[in-house]
C-alpha cells in the first residue's frame, strides 16, 4: 500500500502554532501565580493551595466530557476547531482575570477563575491533540505532526520566565495588584493565533479512524 503524501510544512506550522500559545502561561501559572496570591495578595498559602486543588479536581470531570463531545459533535467547521477556538477565548479571559485581580481578591475568586482557565485549556488541549491524529493516516506522518506540536510547546515555555525580576516590586500590595507584563497579556494574541490556525489547518477525510500504518 502506497504511503500517504507528506504534509506541507505550512500545514505543520499552522497546526503547531497553537501549542506555542498554549504553553506560554504554564510556567508563570504553576510557579509564580501561587506565590502571587499567597504572599503578594495575602490570600494565604493554604487557601491558595485549596483553591487550585479544587480547580484541578474539576478537570477529572471536564476532560472526558469534552473528549466525548469533540468526538461526537459535527459542525461545518469540523469536529475539533469549534472547541479549540472557544477554549482559546475562555482561557484568554481567565488568564487576564487571574493575573490582574481586583483589590479585594480572595480564595473564592482564585478558585472560580482557575476553574474557568483549566476548563478553557481542556477545551483546547483535548480536541487539539486528537486533531493531530486526523491530519494524516500515515504512522510516520503522525509522528512528524506530534513532533512539530511538541517542539512548538517547548519553544513556548522558554520566553515567559524571563521577566520575573520585575515582579517582586508589585507584590508589595499596591492599590490594585497586578503582574506587569504578566503572562495573561500574551493570551489575547495567542487566542487570535489559535483561531487563525484553526481556519487554515484542515483534517483529512477518514483520518478519524484508527488506521496507523507501520
Amino acid at each position: 500500500m502506497a504511503a500517504a503524501a507528506p504534509l506541507r510544512r505550512s500545514i505543520l506550522l499552522l497546526y503547531a502554532l497553537p501549542a506555542f500559545a498554549l504553553a506560554m502561561p504554564t510556567i508563570p501559572l504553576y510557579v509564580y501565580l501561587p506565590t502571587f496570591y499567597a504572599d503578594g495578595l495575602g490570600v494565604g498559602l493554604a487557601a491558595t493551595g485549596a483553591a487550585l486543588l479544587i480547580a484541578r479536581i474539576f478537570d477529572v470531570v471536564t476532560d472526558p466530557l469534552i473528549g466525548i463531545g469533540s468526538d461526537r459533535l459535527r459542525l461545518p467547521w469540523g469536529r475539533r476547531k469549534p472547541w479549540v477556538a472557544a477554549g482559546a477565548v475562555i482561557a484568554a479571559v481567565a488568564l487576564v482575570r487571574l493575573f490582574d485581580p481586583p483589590a479585594d481578591v480572595d480564595a473564592v475568586y482564585l478558585g472560580i477563575w482557575a476553574v474557568v482557565l483549566f476548563t478553557g485549556w481542556t477545551l483546547v488541549a483535548v480536541p487539539y491533540a486528537a486533531w493531530g491524529a486526523e491530519l494524516s493516516v500515515d504512522y510516520h506522518e503522525r509522528a512528524r505532526i506530534t513532533g512539530a506540536r511538541e517542539a512548538a510547546m517547548i519553544a513556548g515555555i522558554v520566553p515567559p520566565p524571563a521577566p520575573p525580576q520585575r515582579w517582586p516590586s508589585c507584590w508589595e500590595r499596591p492599590r490594585r495588584p497586578a503582574l506587569p507584563r504578566s503572562p495573561g497579556l500574551p493570551s489575547l494574541p495567542g487566542c487570535r493565533r489559535s483561531c487563525c490556525c484553526c481556519a487554515g489547518c484542515r483534517s483529512r477525510p477518514g483520518c478519524g479512524r484508527l488506521r496507523n500504518r507501520r
